[in-house]
């Protein structure tokens, strides 16, 4: 079945282990290689993961990796299509914001029940893998 990560997704992982090799290669290896096996898992088993209606009602679910790290991919999708891996600690909603806002929030007066900001859509980013 395999994985494949989106542009994000590897900017994230490159970003994540940057970080944590400013203190600890050896740290930010084993990390990588725990978000590797998550994937995997994944890839596996697609259901396992769990929607988060608070952030997006896109076709995604998330997976945490040691509690702090998230894995965000589309649901259904084969192979996986990894969409992000981010930090918890991270405003999630924000950052699945940037990569493109929910078309029907722009114009219509429709927006995210939690803030001022327009509610995440992930078709864009994904659209590249189909």
């Amino acid at each position: 079945m395999g994985y494949e990560f989106s542009a994000e997704a590897r900017n994230d992982l490159q970003e994540i282990w940057s970080y944590i090799a400013a203190e600890s290669v050896s740290a930010a290896d084993g990390l990588e290689a725990d978000i590797y096996r998550a994937c995997e898992l994944l890839a596996e088993n697609p259901r396992i993961g769990h929607k988060r209606p608070d952030l997006t009602d896109e076709p995604v679910l998330f997976w945490p990796v040691r509690g702090r790290y998230l894995v965000i991919y589309r649901r259904g999708s084969k192979p996986l299509q990894v969409a992000r891996i981010l930090h918890s600690a991270r405003d999630i909603a924000s950052e699945l914001e940037k990569l493109m806002p929910h078309p029907e929030s722009e114009g219509s007066g429709l927006r995210h029940p939690n803030a001022n900001t327009p509610k995440f859509s992930i078709r864009f980013a994904l659209r590249r893998w189909t």
